[in-house]
């Protein structure tokens, strides 16, 4: 070694010491002899490990701990990720902010706002279905007819006013009861032809001739009963129910899909974060190859090899830029942001489910599952178009009856009242009509389909049932297994960065190869990608297990709004 190498060598270990920063100083190899952290001393007995879904004895119970950070905060900052020099930093948003942009403008809760509008509009408009009911009609004639015979020739006029104005009332077990007033004006000139060839033109009229009745009509047996007679009004109250449901399911179905693409881009972040500090490392190597290449402790050659490898990680973090673009663009969609903005996505905090309780989420799933729902809404409509089908498949029966009062009267329309007034007149009516087809086939073949249908619906809530249990027992499972993972991965990747740091000082004593330190850094890349990837996959299994059990909503205090 060359005179003034020694100086050389020491001026290069305080620069390394200087990028490095304190993390190379505090990730140490330990000494020989020490346990590793989270390890028991030696003569110390080893911790128990708590049985799946418990916490530690002191510790509050899984889905009571709060919000854990499943996002590994520290690993990357937001300021780092624009892909180009000179690029805006990414726009940071939250997991709630994609959660309200999604609320206002995701295209599938727009469709289901605008299907749950049209349904109470609908509801709405049957709520009137037995409103009393007027109508009013009346006609004038004026008729002009030649005649001639013996003793009439000439035209014939007639003048005729009708008016008749009726109030409708049904009720809801099937009776139709009408108020009738009927009156009719009229007024004619006949022309006469007496003996002895006189001309003459008789008038008559006006007179006024009027009615007022009341009549009921009654089904006795098609049509008969609040069931049948009430269905429109009960079948559009179970649309618009149905489609509150379809706009619960739409929102909680769009939320679990931001909040996946919203982790999914935090994790493409720390990817791309990961292998900028790997590759930021491998420069740092570099430099010490090349100081000590420059000093004569090393073949040149070792700078081919950290070349080659620095190449690598250049195209590393290309791929992972380009992922990271991909999940920027799906978030962007939707969230609705047709600016494309580049985000930058902070991690997502929710509370995890009480693994522990399966049995009690499975029940709270058949509950309140939004598919699940959905299906039971769609069996109350199906019931009410069978109730339509068997009364439609009926004979039709129906009383009727009617009691009225007439009046005729040539003083005016004033006089005819009062004789109205005065029941000087009634008529009464009844009767029976029976209407039976003879070939009734198209109704029992709509009646059998229905029932057929009804079935059909209860065995698919029944296999959704049966789903549903498999799925929540299953994202449970995911759950639980990512608690682990995360503690796993945490740990091979602390070791993994001590292991690095150990292998750089042994490379700057001169005891280990370029070779050497790169592999340890790519086992450090993995085991920190590997750390992120339990962490977005535990956070993925809580969302699925929070979904299937219907209390996603809930969870991030979420009311959707017509």
């Amino acid at each position: 070694m060359s005179p003034g190498s020694p100086h050389l060598f020491a001026a290069l270990i305080t620069v390394l010491i200087a990028l490095t920063g304190a993390s190379a100083m505090a990730q140490v190899e330990p000494e020989p002899g020490e346990p590793e952290p989270g390890e028991p001393k030696p003569g110390e007995p080893e911790p128990d490990e708590p049985e799946p879904g418990k916490a530690k004895e002191g510790e509050p119970e899984l889905g009571e701990r709060g919000d854990p950070d499943l996002a590994g905060a520290g690993l990357f900052d937001l300021d780092d990720l624009a892909l180009e020099p000179g690029q805006p930093a990414p726009v940071r948003i939250t997991a709630s902010q994609s959660v309200d942009r999604a609320l206002d403008r995701h295209p599938e809760l727009g469709q289901a706002r605008l299907r749950l509008r049209r349904a109470e509009t609908l509801a709405r408009g049957e709520g009137s279905l037995l409103s009393p009911v007027l109508r009013v009609d009346g006609n004038l004639i004026h008729d002009e007819e030649p005649t001639q015979s013996l003793f009439e020739e000439g035209v014939r006029v007639t003048d005729i006013a009708r008016t008749q104005t009726q109030l409708i009332k049904r009720f809801g077990w099937g009776m139709d009861l009408t108020l009738q007033f009927e009156a009719t004006r009229f007024e004619s000139e006949q022309p006469f032809v007496l003996p002895g060839g006189i001309r003459q033109v008789q008038r008559i009229g006006p007179n006024w001739q009027e009615s007022l009745s009341l009549s009921l009509r009654q089904p006795l047996l098609k049509g008969f009963g609040a069931e049948v007679n009430e269905a429109p009004l009960r079948a559009a109250l179970g649309q618009r129910d149905a489609a509150r449901l379809d706009l619960e399911r739409s929102a909680s179905q769009a939320l679990l899909e931001v909040l996946v693409a919203h982790s999914e881009l935090s994790f493409a972040q720390a990817t791309v974060a990961v292998r900028r500090r790997q590759q930021a490392i491998a420069g740092e190597q570099r430099e010490a190859t090349e100081a000590l290449v420059a000093a004569g402790s090393l073949a040149e050659i070792e700078l081919d090899v950290i070349d080659q490898r620095l190449a690598l990680f250049e195209e590393s973090v290309l791929v992972a830029g380009v992922e990271l673009i991909s999940r920027r663009a799906e978030l962007s969609r939707l969230i609705g942001d047709d600016d494309r903005t580049a985000w930058g996505a902070e991690a997502v905090q929710l509370p995890l489910p009480a693994i522990a309780d399966a049995d009690a989420l499975v029940d709270l799933a058949r509950a309140q599952n939004p598919e699940i729902a959905t299906l039971r809404a769609q069996v109350g409509a199906q019931r009410i178009a069978l109730e339509i089908s068997r009364d439609g498949a009926r004979p039709q029966l129906d009383l009727s009856a009617s009691v009225s009062q007439s009046a005729l009267s040539e003083e005016g329309f004033l006089d005819a009242a009062g004789q109205i007034a005065g029941l000087d007149a009634t008529s009464l009516a009844g009767g029976l009509v029976l209407t039976v087809p003879l070939d009734n086939g198209r109704a029992e073949a709509r009646l059998e389909a229905d029932g057929i249908e009804l079935q059909r619906i209860e065995a698919q809530i029944a296999q959704a049932e049966r789903q549903i249990d498999q799925q929540v027992r299953e994202a449970l499972r995911l759950v639980e297994l990512g608690l682990r993972r995360v503690a796993l991965s945490d740990r091979a990747a602390a070791l993994s960065r001590r292991t690095l740091e150990a292998e750089r000082a042994r490379f700057r004593a001169g005891r280990s190869t370029n070779q050497q330190v790169l592999q340890f850094q790519d086992d450090l890349q993995r085991a920190e990608e590997r750390a992120q990837r339990a962490r977005v996959d535990l956070t993925l299994a809580a969302l699925r297990a929070h979904h299937l059990t219907g209390s996603l909503l809930r969870v991030l205090g979420v009311e959707v709004l017509p």
